[in-house]
């Protein structure tokens, strides 16, 4: 599963619910009705969220895994995991997730498979989220965050990504 391909996750309305149930995408536990952890929510409406807490990296652990590896660390340590510590070979994409997204849903689904292994990973900002019950009230995030802190060697794209990006890309975003 890439970054967008995991489905709508929430409705219009939220609705809370005390049980617990399992994220119908990364099987954590979440306090939904809808089904979703947090994380997830983000992953899958990039353009309804506030993109500062969140980046690209290249990675081949499928985006449900991380962000079902990123709640649990979470809950036991109250801290984000990084991630070199889920995936060894995890690198920096040098690309905001916005300007990602957006040429992303230009892609024909042959060039959108040219970047399969581009995933979304959480600055520790998403902590502030990931405490409160009331996480899609919106409030003020610092963007301020460094990914220098994750401590990422930097993705070089390859001539066919390079190509698809330029073709779509207007400059613009």
């Amino acid at each position: 599963m890439t970054v967008l391909n995991i489905k709508l996750a929430y409705e219009d309305k939220l609705d809370y619910n005390n049980d617990n149930i399992e994220c119908k995408y990364c099987n954590h536990e979440c306090n939904l009705h809808n089904g979703s952890c947090y994380l997830c929510y983000v992953v899958s409406n990039i353009k309804k969220n506030n993109t500062s807490h969140i980046f690209l990296i290249n990675s081949t652990i499928d985006q449900k895994d991380i962000n079902k590896k990123i709640n649990e660390y979470f809950e036991t340590n109250n801290k984000i995991l990084k991630p070199l510590d889920i995936d060894k070979s995890a690198l920096l994409i040098d690309m905001s997730v916005w300007r990602f997204t957006n040429l992303y849903n230009k892609m024909d689904t042959k060039e959108k498979k040219h970047f399969s292994n581009f995933k979304i990973f959480f600055t520790n900002q998403i902590i502030n989220k990931l405490k409160i019950k009331s996480i899609f009230i919106d409030t003020e995030i610092e963007y301020n965050y460094d990914t220098s802190y994750f401590n990422l060697n930097s993705y070089t794209f390859t001539k066919k990504q390079l190509e698809i990006i330029e073709k779509y890309d207007t400059g613009l975003i």
